[in-house]
């Protein structure tokens, strides 16, 4: 009654596996089919092999610790069936079929002799044959190279990169020899054609990815496969996988007859039931509340009406409610109700779990579960339109997004009636929520509001003592499971402050490749939504993640790669109480919490948080659960996918920084994604968000911080600022961006707010410019993007390009504007202007040495312009003021010259004095008084004064300087030794000079000092 299917009915080439060196933990996969168990413990060294002659492979374990080899017959969680000593320290072990009689055993390589040693049994005992191969430390595999059936060693030589293969196991020289990989890679050896002998693959672990050719032969791989993580050991094998287990009704026992159980009767209140392996139960009544079930064969919801309570329930076989091709078209409910302080195999109580090979099958009636407001809806009314028709009925609940700045503008309603695309409630809305596409320039604005079905037909549930305070049932899918949701109902779920009570979580399963959420409706929870907890190819589609506490969709630690968000809604996400918070960034939730870039994020829409709608909050490596890292350099992964997301009525809209770190805290994080994810200093590899918007953020609606980032096709709009990127050569290019359209929102009654009545995105400071795209570090860059919407008001100013409002790092000169186009009413440009502060912690030293350049003239009229800060320093008679900007136009050249005390003892505010006696005040930047920079004119000069005095270890230089610049160091009192770069040598010291014309006149290899005047050409 319980079959498995295969994974496929051809001869299948070998497969891969990889070992978890960290946990134990293996992971397998074979077509479209995976695997993942424990066996095995941390620092085991891994083997495949077919130890029982029936043509599978399974594990083996060498434990270097105490040389015994430990090996399983069933490629499962399992405990070893035989063990043995074999070799001693130092050896490197091998498995392969050394006489042909189709069974593997096993072999060791003694590198300090360069000899192989082979068994042809498994069990305690000495070699029966050995032979010198190779060099020591030459690292030694196995396979069948030429196809005869009989397993032989091959070599590869980290020196030259060359692998030697030998198809007989004597001493000799290499049958064939050729160059292939990098040192680094590990080398794994299997049939990837089918063709019945074996050529070398290997797994390269800076990218997590294995290159297999098919033929054994110096050149690029026929085929590459991302998988697992680079720290973990590569093995290759045929597994013969098999696919979750396929339930026949027709044989199932009825739950409601006596003679289906052992004892007679039918299982009565609290009683803890085991449904034996092999054995199939029709659901065909409600049971009694039960103490906890364990399904060890399969329990089938019949297609009626049913309820199943239980304390927990434990599935090793198969739960099934419905299948893919016939899915339940009954009302169905499971009702987790356990007593707090149980704990059921670690796993608490209240919880569904699905362990090993057990397969849950939920699969609801397709609804329609969420679109737009076709119009707009108003306060007061009873009914709204949609933009699809729907099949929503009288007596199910809905939920409207905000579409304004406070997320807490979501409203439920319970649905009266039905027709066609309109739906009437009784309970007015007490908000209005915005339904019309507006259009700017051919361009589209979309801020509709979105409207969810919270109710499915298949209800999964908490329920008892403690779930007004959070203590509802949750899910674990366990390493090996397979998990199918579609279209059902998952509520009072999680418990609140709980690790691991989630009301969907998949921990630590691995690939789980096949399993996946579609349709489901999680609403009402306590602790996130969906966890994807060191768990690899999981498909979450077309959900909603509505009205939960701390971050909602949440990839746990990093190691997360290849999951598939997709079409997914998520809103009302909440701050935790404090005592609950399970990380510090919970304070400030977001909807999709993303700690890996290496996952797919589609059609997604954030519509609404406490904190932030998306954060790709990137640790420098995977935080396994000791708190110790993995080696998977996280933030210089390449992006996996991002496209056609949305935020809006978030704090922060799209959020690329502040990733954690060991002890759960954020901070900075720049995301450098590079070629070679191990080589910083590989190419870098373009990081594309594409289709972005977001709106209605207070803050901004994106910040990315790093390098090589790219945004195209966004629309932003609505927000405190649309764009600023803390990175370089990173930029915005195509789309939308307005300061304020037609959507006016709603404010409270507290609030301060804009001309007829709009909300701010900052009310509590009215006078805060709105901003399309701020300018920040470089160089980075705005390209063919259409403003609109920025008008300057009495109330507050605004401006379609402005710089990082008053900030003290430093801009890069070449960040440019190209290609924008701009609405009538758009004020273009608006720097903000404030007197200097009299607290040097408050230093503005970037700010208000602002350059932005205007590459075309699209944005001043002048192709190639600066647009530049009102600052003395920045200008002359070349440049023109632009009062409603508050910045210059200034047809010159510019470079960034920066000083440093490198003692950090503070050497007070600087002066800079140009030659023309226009000065500038420097208040130091990160700290005051250490570090200090500013743009200042190409082909000037300029004076430099400490208000302290000059430390002794001073540096000064510039930036891709255009030219050189002549500086004079004023009150330097100490014989310089001055060198021309960080190279402290006799060859590198700069030669003392009589008179400034002969520095001029050098390379910037001189300086003169006259008197306390240092004078100096930087070049």
């Amino acid at each position: 009654p319980l079959d498995r299917a295969a994974a496929d009915e051809t001869p299948i080439a070998s497969s891969l596996a990889l070992f978890d060196i960290r946990t134990g933990q293996w992971h397998l996969r074979e077509g479209n089919l995976s695997a993942s168990f424990y066996f095995g413990e941390p620092g085991d060294v891994p083997l495949m092999g077919d130890w029982d002659c029936d043509g599978e492979d399974t594990p083996a374990m060498f434990r270097p610790s105490n040389g015994f080899v430990y090996l399983t017959n069933r490629n499962a969680q399992s405990v070893a069936v035989n063990e043995f000593f074999y070799g001693m320290a130092g050896d490197i072990p091998l498995a392969g079929d050394w006489d042909g009689d189709g069974c593997d055993t096993f072999a060791i390589y003694r590198p300090t002799e360069g000899r192989v040693y082979l068994r042809n049994a498994l069990g305690l005992g000495t070699a029966d044959h050995s032979f010198y191969f190779g060099d020591p430390g030459d690292r030694p595999f196995a396979g069948d190279f030429d196809g005869d059936g009989f397993s032989t060693v091959g070599l590869y030589r980290d020196l030259t990169g060359f692998t030697y293969l030998r198809n007989t196991n004597d001493q000799g020289v290499a049958h064939l020899s050729f160059f292939y990989g990098d040192p680094a890679d590990r080398i794994v050896a299997g049939d990837w054609n089918g063709d019945g002998s074996e050529s070398v693959g290997i797994f390269r672990p800076s990218e997590a990815r294995f290159y297999l050719s098919d033929y054994n032969r110096q050149g690029i791989a026929d085929r590459q496969i991302g998988f697992g993580d680079g720290s973990w050991l590569p093995v290759a094998g045929t597994f013969h996988l098999e696919g979750p287990p396929t339930v026949d009704p027709g044989t199932a026992s009825p739950w409601s007859d006596p003679a289906t159980w052992p004892e007679g009767r039918v299982p009565g209140p609290g009683d803890v039931v085991t449904i034996p392996d092999g054995d199939v139960v029709l659901l065909d009544a409600s049971p009694a509340a039960l103490g906890g079930l364990n399904i060890n064969g399969a329990l089938i919801f019949d297609a009626r009406p049913v309820t199943l309570r239980a304390d927990w329930v434990m599935v090793r076989g198969a739960l099934q409610i419905g299948t893919e091709t016939a899915p339940h078209d009954a009302p169905a409910t499971i009702v987790l109700t356990g007593e707090e302080g149980q704990d059921v195999m670690g796993m608490g109580t209240r919880v569904l779990g699905v362990l090993g090979s057990g397969t849950l099958d939920v699969h609801g009636v397709e609804r329609s579960g969420w679109t737009h407001l076709a119009s707009n809806a108003t306060i007061g009314a009873t009914s709204i339109t949609l933009d699809d028709t729907v099949d929503w009925q009288p007596g199910e609940r809905i939920v409207i997004s905000s579409t304004d700045f406070d997320w807490e503008q979501a409203e439920e309603r319970t649905l009266t009636s039905v027709s066609g695309n309109v739906v009437s409630f009784s309970e007015p809305l007490e908000h209005p929520h915005w339904g019309e596409l507006q259009y700017f320039d051919g361009r589209i604005l979309d801020e509709r509001a979105e409207v969810a079905l919270l109710d499915r037909s298949i209800q999964i549930r908490g329920e008892g003592p403690g779930i007004e305070a959070g203590f509802g049932g949750h899910t674990m899918f366990m390493p090996g499971s397979t998990v199918r949701i579609e279209h059902s109902e998952f509520t009072s779920m999680g418990q609140a402050g709980l690790l691991a009570r989630y009301p969907l979580h998949w921990h630590h399963a691995g690939d789980v490749t096949g399993s996946y959420v579609r349709g489901a409706s999680i609403h009402d929870n306590f602790n996130r939504c969906v966890t994807i907890h060191e768990t690899d190819n999981l498909v979450i589609e077309n959900s909603l993640g509505y009205n939960t506490r701390g971050h909602c969709f949440f990839l746990e630690d990093g190691s997360e790669r290849g999951n598939e968000l997709d079409g997914n809604l998520g809103l009302s996400t909440r701050r935790p109480d404090e005592s609950n918070q399970l990380l510090p960034s919970d304070d400030e939730p977001a909807t999709f919490w993303i700690t890996n870039p290496d996952n797919v994020l589609r059609n997604n829409v954030a519509a609404g948080s406490e904190g932030t709608g998306i954060w790709y909050a990137l640790p420098e490596h995977p935080l396994i659960e000791n708190g110790a890292p993995s080696h998977l350099p996280i933030r210089f992964l390449p992006l996996g996918e991002f496209t056609d997301n949305t935020a809006h009525s978030n704090y922060r809209g799209i959020f690329v920084d502040n990733g954690p770190e060991l002890d759960g805290t954020t901070d900075s994080t720049n995301y450098r994604p590079r070629s070679i994810p191990t080589d910083e200093d590989s190419d870098p590899v373009i990081a594309h968000f594409d289709g972005v918007i977001a709106y209605k953020n207070r803050d901004r609606g994106i910040w990315t911080r790093g390098d090589h980032h790219l945004v195209t096709n966004a629309v932003l709009a609505d927000n405190g600022v649309g764009a600023s990127f803390a990175s370089s050569e990173t930029g915005i290019d195509g789309g939308l961006i307005v300061g304020e359209s037609a959507n006016l929102g709603n404010p409270h009654s507290w609030e301060e707010t804009g001309p007829g009545g709009r909300s701010l995105p900052a009310p509590w400071d009215p006078a805060e410019p709105i901003r399309g795209y701020d300018f920040y570090d470089g160089p980075v860059f705005a390209h063919n993007i259409h403003f609109a919407g920025f008008e300057s008001r009495l109330q507050r100013a605004a401006g379609a390009l402005s710089v990082l409002n008053f900030t003290d790092f430093t801009l890069d000169f070449r960040n440019e504007a190209r290609g924008l186009s701009f609405s009538e009413d758009t004020n273009r440009v608006f720097l903000e202007s404030r007197p200097l502060p009299t607290d040097s912690e408050d230093g503005e030293d970037g700010y208000r040495s602002a350059v932005f350049q205007d590459a075309d003239g699209t944005t001043t009229g002048v192709s190639g312009a600066g647009v530049v800060a009102d600052n003395p320093i920045l200008i002359d008679n070349e440049c023109s003021f632009r009062e409603p900007w508050g910045a210059w136009v200034c047809e010159r050249d510019y470079l960034r010259l920066a000083l440093s005390d490198r003692t950090s003892g503070g050497i007070g505010r600087v002066t800079i004095t140009r030659d023309d006696g226009a000065q500038h005040t420097l208040l130091g930047s990160p700290a005051a008084g250490t570090r200090f920079h500013s743009s200042v004119l190409v082909g000037r000069s300029y004076t430099l004064s400490a208000d302290i005095g000059w430390s002794g270890h001073m540096q000064f230089r510039t930036h891709d300087n255009p030219a050189p610049l002549y500086l004079v160091i004023d009150g330097w009192t100490t014989a310089p030794n001055l060198y021309r770069d960080w190279w402290i040598d006799e060859r590198n010291r700069l030669e003392s000079v009589g008179s400034v014309a002969e520095v001029l006149a050098g390379d910037g290899s001189r300086y003169y000092l006259e008197g306390t005047r240092l004078h100096l050409l930087l070049v």
